[in-house]
């Protein structure tokens, strides 16, 4: 297999005419990684008999790409990424979306080099609005060598997180170690890029909130509960929407990934898309700290974006903008004033909410003054979390309690991020009441005409007032989005006339296709129906934890 890296590292020293010097150390740098990663088979040159979810075009080299950048429908975004110092090499790609599909147990994955990669399944996502997520790792006997319950479930270094929007997909793919992003970049085209870490703007210093600074046993106070969802808005500059054509799905992705860390790390708190603010933003001139104020100072712009948070009862917000002067910055232990957070970097999102959790960075080696909530780096052999920094980092935040080939993946003095999340949580939760996002039909199977609004856990909404007098007698199929264990959703008609659906472990979307049916109903939701059938009755949605 290292012939194999010798061979692939030569062709890239021909292609980019690095030096000699460059090469031998990337070389001594991906020896390491492939010390620390378990010997896998879905490595291979020979065409591979899963699907495959895209095919890379061997003719896009950089004059067809220009020429393409300047063909109407064809956003400069691309440009952007032609001339992003991070980007080593690019490659347009025909991407089969399709493919992005529950019953997709494996696929493959090809990539510049002439090898071909086999990712299993490992969740898929529905979460989110419109947009479907498949998370994915590569074929290991690690688990079985290491039989330890503290042993890892993902390969930190080999592994794949794609959202499909429509046609669209954006997605991040790591093999041994290697980022390579996978982006839209208009007129029905993709790019497959492979990203030099190193070269990417840094990570600033987390900003203290004064009205935390000096709380830290207020953390214990609040009640916790099981499981925490916390909601996110995202906010576009005019910039960013013009530049990123795929900007929606690159940051649904990114919150998919910082879902997925808290998952491998064994943190209960699940993101939850609130929604996505077009703001009327200008970020031209503007430093990284002015936009972080501006989230909160400026008018009319802070204004319009707290009148957007609460109504969608958003605990934190992140706007994403096309700075260059770092890739994210944040407020650390985050008050609901400032549970704000700015990114350039989509890879970066993780990190950023982390420090709003009250997260810091990396601390090397332990120090008995200072506390467990940081990032941790170990040096043989080599990695990193996510809060030491984003770039180069395994999908996994410190946690003393997790370990990778037997070896701890924090301290308990000084490395335990996952404490910390689980200490602050709650208090982050309940910027907000949890809300739920509801959508009424008129005809079965989520057709005709449609009644949207978000309702808060705790309140009853009376359909007639809010979507207009008729809607009482036409309701046949409805979606609630955000359903979590413990809340129940009950639609009521005539006294003593009801449908209830009642988590006891589900998390997700509840899709009601008509009222009275429910041959696919999970067995973790409890329904309880009370009276003759609720098509076309329903006059009320109360919503209770």
């Amino acid at each position: 297999m290292l012939a194999c890296l010798l061979r692939f590292n030569r062709a890239e020293f021909v292609h980019s005419s690095r030096t000699m010097k460059n090469f031998w150390n990337k070389i001594l740098l991906l020896s390491g990684a492939l010390a620390l990663a378990v010997s896998v088979s879905p490595f291979s040159h020979a065409q591979s008999a899963n699907p495959r979810l895209f095919e890379i075009d061997e003719q896009s080299d950089p004059h067809v790409i220009r020429v393409l950048q300047n063909e109407a429908g064809t956003y400069s975004y691309l440009g952007t990424l032609m001339d992003d110092p991070s980007i080593e090499q690019l490659r347009l790609v025909k991407v089969n979306a399709a493919l992005i599909a529950p019953d997709t147990q494996m696929l493959s994955l090809p990539l510049p080099d002439g090898r071909t990669v086999n990712f299993q399944l490992k969740r898929f996502n529905t979460s989110m609005p419109g947009m479907e997520g498949w998370i994915g790792d590569v074929l290991s006997d690690r688990k079985r060598l290491y039989t330890s319950d503290a042993e890892v479930d993902m390969d930190p270094f080999n592994w794949v997180s794609l959202v499909r929007d429509g046609d669209q997909l954006a997605g991040s793919i790591r093999v041994d170690g290697q980022l390579y992003r996978l982006e839209f970049v208009g007129q029905g085209q993709h790019a497959l890029t492979k990203v030099d870490e190193s070269k990417l703007p840094p990570t600033a210093e987390p900003l203290p909130d004064p009205e935390t600074l000096d709380t830290d046993t207020a953390v214990d106070t609040a009640v916790k509960p099981e499981h925490s969802t916390i909601r996110l808005l995202f906010v576009t500059t005019i910039q960013s929407r013009a530049a990123h054509p795929g900007i929606r799905a690159t940051l649904a992705q990114a919150l998919q990934n910082a879902n997925q860390y808290m998952i491998n790390s064994r943190v209960p708190i699940n993101y939850e898309l609130a929604g996505f603010y077009d703001a009327d933003y200008d970020e031209t001139g503007r430093t990284y700290k002015q936009t972080l104020d501006d989230m909160r100072l400026s008018k009319p712009f802070g204004v319009d974006l707290l009148r957007v948070r609460e109504a969608l009862g958003a605990d934190l917000v992140s706007m994403y903008t096309m700075g260059k002067e770092y890739c994210g910055l944040a407020w650390i232990r985050a008050s609901k004033a400032q549970g704000h957070s700015v990114i350039s970097c989509a890879g970066a999102l993780a990190h950023e909410l982390g420090h709003n959790l009250g997260g810091n960075h990396g601390l090397e080696g332990t120090d008995p003054t200072k506390r467990y909530n940081h990032g941790y780096r170990h040096r043989s052999p080599n990695f990193h979390t996510i809060q030491v920094t984003s770039h180069g980092a395994i999908p996994y935040f410190s946690n003393p309690r997790l370990t990778y080939q037997g070896i701890p993946m924090g301290t308990v003095m000084n490395h335990d991020m996952a404490r910390q999340f689980d200490d602050y949580r709650a208090v982050v939760e309940n910027f907000y009441p949890p809300v739920l996002d509801v959508t009424l039909y008129e005809h079965s199977h989520y057709r005709g005409r449609s009644c949207h609004f978000i309702q808060a856990v705790g309140s009853a909404i009376d359909v007639r007032q809010q979507c207009g007098a008729e809607w009482g007698s036409i309701v046949s199929s409805a979606k609630v989005l955000g359903l979590a264990p413990g809340i129940t959703v009950r639609f009521e008609g005539a006294p003593g006339q009801y449908e209830e659906f009642i988590s006891k472990a589900y998390r997700g979307a509840l899709s009601v296709y008509l009222f009275g049916e429910y041959p696919d109903m999970s067995s973790d939701i409890d329904w309880v129906k009370a009276g003759s059938s609720m098509n076309d009755k329903v006059s009320m949605v109360s919503i209770s934890r």
